[in-house]
């Protein structure tokens, strides 16, 4: 029988893939994760006309990501994350219709992001971070109505997030920090309505944090650190029953403590500081019996620290 599925994860192969590879045209999967192999993402990859996985992450592949992969028509998984690819992400990649999962996280890719990947309807992981992309994020991405995990960290400046993004309804993480982002934050993200994952840190947002955000009744993190956000903490942000992790950190924000964030009683980490805010602290802070990191200096808060916080064992 010919070979069908071939597994070298986790092991200490060296060296460059043979290009022999494209000759074993019936692979269907292949796998070699965690290994020290070196040379390039080869074009032979694209005879293997019936590959549904290809995995080749934490390596140290250099050169740039062969456009042959996008003739790998059933091709499902590509995962090329944390190895030293350069270049940029070939645009033929929006022929991938059945592509469901991809990681190019941690390598050295630049330009633009390809236009074409919103044809990618499949798509319902994708992770770009910790590279050098630059840009706009392609308003064609809006399409994309099985995406559930998206995630474009720690690029070069990307200019803002489109409108209407919000029609990816699955979309459960979004993270977008740390790429310069200007503009506001979306007022239509409660249409998310399975989002349980929010990272916009370290950008250059700017407004008023939407109220609608609090009928995004599944947040667990919402990460909006280092901005330029102002106006007030919405009270309505105490809707979010399931939220564990609100930094708001080093923004201009201002106004009191919400007294009903004490409702969120799952809350472990709340970050608040080197922002304008004001007023006494809450007696109601105690309420928050998981809390275990709180941060509030470098604000104007007065007044006495209420003896209840001693509640909050976990600090």
């Amino acid at each position: 029988m010919a070979l069908q599925i071939l597994s070298l994860s986790s092991n200490q192969f060296s060296g460059s893939i043979p290009t022999s590879i494209g000759d074993t045209v019936n692979l269907t999967f292949v796998s070699s994760d965690r290994n020290q192999l070196s040379g390039s993402v080869l074009a032979e990859f694209g005879l293997l006309s019936k590959l549904n996985v290809l995995s080749l992450a934490l390596n140290n592949p250099t050169g740039e990501i062969s456009e042959n992969l996008s003739l790998c028509s059933k091709l499902q998984v590509l995962n090329l994350q944390r190895n030293q690819l350069s270049g940029t992400i070939p645009s033929s990649f929006g022929s991938l219709h059945h592509l469901q999962f991809l990681d190019l996280n941690g390598n050295q890719l630049s330009g633009n992001l390809p236009v074409e990947l919103g044809n990618c309807v499949s798509l319902q992981t994708r992770d770009l971070s910790n590279q050098n992309l630059t840009g706009s994020i392609p308003s064609s991405y809006t399409s994309l109505s099985n995406l559930q995990s998206f995630s474009l960290a720690n690029n070069s400046p990307i200019s803002e997030i489109p409108v209407g993004f919000a029609t990816s309804a699955g979309l459960e993480a979004f993270s977008v920090n740390g790429n310069g982002l200007n503009g506001t934050i979306l007022a239509d993200l409660d249409a998310l309505s399975k989002l349980s994952s929010l990272s916009l840190s370290n950008n250059l947002l700017s407004g008023q944090i939407p109220v609608p955000i609090g009928n995004d009744f599944n947040l667990a993190v919402v990460l909006l650190r280092n901005n330029q956000l102002n106006g007030s903490i919405p009270n309505e942000l105490s809707a979010l029953s399931n939220l564990e992790e609100l930094d708001l950190s080093m923004n201009q924000l201002s106004g009191s403590i919400p007294p009903d964030l004490a409702n969120c009683n799952k809350l472990s980490y709340l970050s608040l500081d080197r922002n304008n805010l004001m007023g006494e602290i809450r007696v109601e802070v105690s309420q928050l019996k998981q809390l275990h990191e709180f941060f509030l200096q470098q604000n104007a808060f007065q007044g006495t620290i209420p003896s209840s916080s001693g509640n909050l064992t976990l600090l």
